[in-house]
């Protein structure tokens, strides 16, 4: 989805000129009193917000720019994992990086609403912080399997449903937040599937074509979705075993025992996907709301001595 494409989307769900003109009347002396109360909790909020940001700020650089710290010894009280992945790291970094660009964006509002710069005055600053936003924005993408495209239409899918005609304020106040969580749902799971029919074969024995089909999932990502973790990490072993059994009897059939061995790794956590190296590929979004929906498709319930369906 193009760019402008998308702010055309995003104009029809937004407030119009008319409605922002009333609330601009809320935060002028149209009603002083109103006007001086939100005035005086929007600053505090902000200078509350930017100090905050600012903190996250030097975690940030002490965690990825090794910037000296001296960090209060609260281990004994704060849970942690016993490690992290380079993809967990790097989400790690894109929310702390838009996190504390915020605050910056939150000074340059400060700025604005007390007097000390105008738009135009902000626009080279804003330009400056908006650009940082997105790098951290393009980090985050990539390390959760998202991409702008699939994000700018899922939320005009979603502001669509909310606002079917234009935006209005009775339904900003009274959203239906389980419609619109579902309907995420399948709009993430749609996109996300669509993108393999794009794939070009690459003849590897990761990426057969025979396990992959025209705008679906490939077939391991089925089997994590229909039969959870625990099914998926069991089918993989499965596989271990079958190719180490009849090892030397077909050709592959040592990389494919590694590949599962590999994946088995990666599904209790211990490894990385061994899809990562392949050129293009990106982390699926697992929807664990479709596993009945693959179930179906494959019909695992379809009689009473089904393992899982029982």
């Amino acid at each position: 989805m193009k760019w402008r494409e998308y702010v055309l989307g995003v104009q029809r769900t937004e407030p119009t000129e008319d409605q922002y003109q009333q609330a601009a009347e809320r935060m002028t002396r149209a009603d002083p009193g109103l006007a001086c109360a939100l005035l005086r909790k929007l600053h505090k909020a902000l200078d509350q917000f930017t100090a905050r940001a600012g903190d996250l700020d030097t975690l940030k650089k002490v965690i990825f720019y090794n910037k000296a710290m001296i960090i209060p010894q609260l281990f004994s009280v704060w849970p942690m994992k016993e490690s992290y992945s380079p993809k967990e790291m790097a989400f790690l970094h894109g929310v702390l990086g838009m996190l504390t660009e915020a605050g910056e964006l939150g000074e340059a509002l400060s700025k604005f609403l007390t007097g000390q710069a105008t738009l135009a005055e902000l626009r080279v600053n804003l330009n400056e912080e908006l650009g940082d936003v997105m790098w951290y924005l393009a980090v985050t993408c990539e390390a959760v399997g998202l991409d702008l495209d699939m994000i700018q239409e899922t939320n005009l899918n979603k502001l669509k449903k909310r606002y079917p005609e234009r935006f209005n304020e009775a339904q900003a106040q009274n959203r239906d937040l389980e419609a619109e969580t579902r309907g995420l749902k399948e709009d993430t799971f749609k996109l996300q599937t669509a993108e393999f029919s794009q794939l070009e074969a690459l003849g590897r024995v990761d990426t057969p074509e025979r396990y992959k089909h025209a705008n679906e999932l490939e077939c391991i990502d089925e089997i994590r979705i229909a039969l959870g973790v625990q099914g998926a990490i069991a089918f993989c072993e499965g596989q271990v075993m079958k190719y180490a059994y009849r090892s030397g009897a077909k050709p592959g059939d040592a990389e494919k025992e590694a590949w599962y061995r590999d994946m088995t790794a990666h599904l209790r956590g211990l490894g990385p996907d061994p899809r990562t190296s392949r050129p293009g590929w990106k982390p699926t979004i697992i929807v664990e709301d479709f596993a009945p929906v693959l179930r179906e498709k494959y019909g695992l319930d379809a009689h009473e001595g089904s393992i899982l369906g029982g």
